[in-house]
């Protein structure tokens, strides 16, 4: 299972909760409301999708029943933008 680590060369501001990331390379800037920015924080290299889900379950088990669902959704928004790679397992 491929682990997730963010993608090298953004310069981030964090204001508040959110995450304002940007490529100079490219002039793309990528906004991450207060949910995007706590999962892109965690992917460090060394969780996989299942790791994240766990460990935001976890921290907010009132919402367990969403979290599998949303994480996922803002993996796959993440890894088209390019604030994401995926690392394949060693």
């Amino acid at each position: 299972m491929a682990r997730l680590n963010r993608s090298p060369g953004l310069v981030v501001e964090e204001m508040d909760e959110e995450i304002l990331l940007y490529r100079p390379t490219t002039h793309q800037a990528i906004h991450l409301n207060g949910t995007a920015a706590a999962i892109w924080k965690l992917c460090d290299g060394t969780r996989t999708v299942k790791d994240l889900v766990d460990c935001l379950a976890a921290a907010f088990p009132n919402a367990k029943s969403s979290i599998a669902q949303e994480v996922q959704e803002a993996i796959d928004q993440l890894l088209r933008d390019g604030a994401l790679i995926e690392q394949p397992s060693e």
